[in-house]
């Protein structure tokens, strides 16, 4: 076992983050997304480049009991992006 203080992720030109920082992070975005009324089996989209912060609101989506929907490509139209929450 690595410890709760061992990289979980690092980024160019940003702090690393240890595991027990990660996983504070994804239950803050989980308590979040529950305080604002998310529910088992909602849809969340997340928009943005791949990266920790994106990957830690994907983790925080699904322990939130929700399907996360992710979009990487930010210039994509309200059509396209209502097509993807559609069939997601």
């Amino acid at each position: 076992r690595l410890g709760d203080n061992a990289v979980a992720y690092s980024e160019t030109g940003k702090p690393a983050r240890t595991w027990n920082e990660h996983v504070n992070d994804v239950a803050d975005v989980q308590r979040g997304l529950i305080a604002l009324g998310t529910r088992r089996n909602d849809r969340v989209l997340l928009v943005g480049e791949p990266s920790g912060v994106l990957r830690t609101a994907f983790l925080g989506v699904q322990c939130a009991g929700a399907t996360p929907v992710v979009i990487y490509h930010h210039q994509q139209t309200p059509v396209e992006i209502s097509f993807a929450m559609q069939r997601s």
